[in-house]
């Protein structure tokens, strides 16, 4: 399995997508009368109700590897059916992002923002074997870098390339941010943390964020006694008055107003400030308390 993702749209706020499919299943003998089945999930884990997010999928067409068109079958408002063909077959769609929150995708010149499960088709069958993803930076606009979990194959220095996820499940719970950001880096209890602010102010003071981020961490590990993940990453979008978060396996992904995080000379911890280190210490907490232990 393996998608392609095109942000040569960027200012359309459309992420171009190419999903090819395997030759090697079903086996022979059930070829005849086989048919791929694929659809886009309708919520997302951590977020409890139906989204929709096949609304913003347009434009899909079939072919196989050599051209021929491959007629698609839509099943219903969210699945969709093709006959097997002997070749590979290429499926080509792109996904409108114009939804600034932290539950779906949204796209601009200044950054892209997207969650798996607004993006990625599941190809029944085969949710299982491991996923490919090429982030191609061909028409991406230049100051961008990304931030993910997401496990790299290859990328490039701006973080563009390979990525592979074990199964569908994993691959949707990798959120990914694209942009000029500011990246932080600390280690808790041998576990690397990286912090992505898109769009801060310029003077607030990272350091001190870091600081006290890190005594989160250290207390929920301790309390847990281990981190049940080998890294860990926030991506905070900043903007003028938003909030929310939502968990994902190794990291989170947060909305909150720039001008209440600290800056540079200031001190005291004022409410709004509290508001964001109780906001990182919820989504953290997730990491066990719903992402691992479960009824």
């Amino acid at each position: 399995m393996q998608y392609t993702l095109s942000f040569a749209r960027a200012v359309s706020r459309y992420i171009d997508v190419r999903m090819t499919l395997p030759v090697d299943f079903p086996s022979a003998d059930q070829q005849e009368d086989f048919a791929w089945v694929f659809s886009l999930p309708a919520w997302i884990p951590g977020s409890y109700l139906i989204r929709d997010f096949a609304k913003n999928l347009v434009g899909m067409t079939a072919r196989t590897v050599g051209g021929t068109p491959v007629p698609i079958t839509a099943l219903d408002q969210q699945t969709w059916q093709i006959s097997w063909q002997s070749s590979p077959i290429v499926i080509d769609y792109s996904v409108y992002c114009a939804d600034f929150s932290v539950r779906t995708a949204h796209v601009d010149l200044n950054h892209a923002f997207f969650n798996g499960s607004s993006v990625f088709l599941r190809l029944h069958g085969l949710e299982s074997v491991p996923h490919l993803v090429f982030l191609d930076d061909v028409g991406a606009p230049e100051h961008w870098h990304v931030a993910t979990s997401l496990p790299p194959i290859n990328t490039d220095a701006r973080g563009f390339g390979h990525f592979k996820a074990d199964n569908y499940e994993a691959l949707i719970d990798y959120p990914v941010e694209m942009g000029r950001f500011e990246l932080i880096r600390w280690e808790t209890l041998g576990v690397p943390h990286r912090m992505a602010f898109s769009n801060p102010h310029p003077k607030t003071d990272f350091a001190r964020i870091a600081c006290d981020v890190a005594r989160i961490c250290s207390t929920e590990i301790r309390f847990f006694d281990g981190a049940p993940f080998t890294h860990y990453l926030f991506l905070v979008a900043l903007d003028a008055q938003g909030f929310g978060g939502l968990e994902h396996r190794d990291s989170t992904a947060l909305i909150f107003p720039r001008h209440d995080l600290p800056l540079l000379g200031e001190t005291g911890m004022p409410p709004a400030y509290q508001r964001f280190l109780s906001l990182c210490a919820h989504e953290y907490f997730h990491a066990w308390h719903v992402k691992r232990i479960r009824p």
